[in-house]
Formats: structure tokens, C-alpha cells, sequence
């Protein structure tokens, strides 16, 4: 499945062709017009025609995606990754200072687990 996503560039816009893992592919700039593509030529091409659509819903330099293929629009969604438990059985990590001892003495809390992970970016079907 190819995405593609919608940005303004300097009064046209540029579409951006995506693989299934978000890695940029191919990018054109097109208008109702013209297209930068290898099918510019034609009287219309894919570029022109998912235009006017991605317009419509407000695509424009938003987190949307189209699959042009289904004709369905994507939206992102930022998630938190499930992260695999660390705790020793008391609630904290098996790192944390409170089992510093016997090496040294007992400190507070600074388990890893307490501090901010990065988001994930997920794909979920728009409509």
C-alpha cells in the first residue's frame, strides 16, 4: 500500500509518495494544472487526481494520508509504546537507587520509569 500526504509549496502543493514504513518514496510538485511526474504529460494523472480530493477534506499540511488505491483517507495518531516492565517487585526498577545496598547506601527514587519516553506514530483508518 502507497500513502500519500498533501504539503503547500510556494502556491502549488507538493504530494509525497510513502511506503508502509512512513520512508518518503517519490515527491512532486502539482497543481490543477501540472504535475511534476513521470505521467505530467498526459491530459491527467494520479498527482491531479488525488488533488482536489485531499483539498476537500483539509489534507493540506496536516498529519493526513491518502491510499489511493482504496480511496481512503488515514490520519496519524501519536501513541505511547508499551514498554517492558523493569520493576523488582516493590514497584520501582531493578536499577533504582532504592537497591543501591549492599555497595552503597540506599538512595531515592529515580527510577527510569518515572521519566517521559518517546511517542510512537501510528497509522488508524479515517474515513
Amino acid at each position: 500500500m502507497a500513502l500519500y500526504n498533501l504539503r503547500s509549496a510556494d502556491g502549488d502543493w507538493r504530494i509525497t509518495k510513502f511506503d508502509n514504513d512512513l520512508n518518503p518514496l517519490q515527491s512532486y510538485l502539482v497543481s490543477t494544472e501540472a504535475c511534476e511526474c513521470p505521467a505530467g504529460v498526459r491530459p491527467t494523472c494520479r498527482h491531479r487526481q488525488m488533488l482536489p480530493k485531499m483539498l476537500a477534506v483539509q489534507a493540506e499540511d496536516s498529519g493526513m494520508f491518502y491510499d489511493f488505491e482504496a480511496d481512503q483517507f488515514l490520519a496519524t495518531e501519536v501513541s505511547e509504546p508499551e514498554l517492558p516492565s523493569t520493576s523488582s517487585g516493590d514497584n520501582h526498577d531493578s536499577d533504582c537507587a532504592t537497591h543501591n545496598e549492599p555497595a552503597y547506601p540506599n538512595g531515592p527514587c529515580d527510577c527510569t520509569l518515572a521519566k517521559s519516553h518517546p511517542s510512537g506514530i501510528t497509522i488508524k483508518r479515517r474515513f
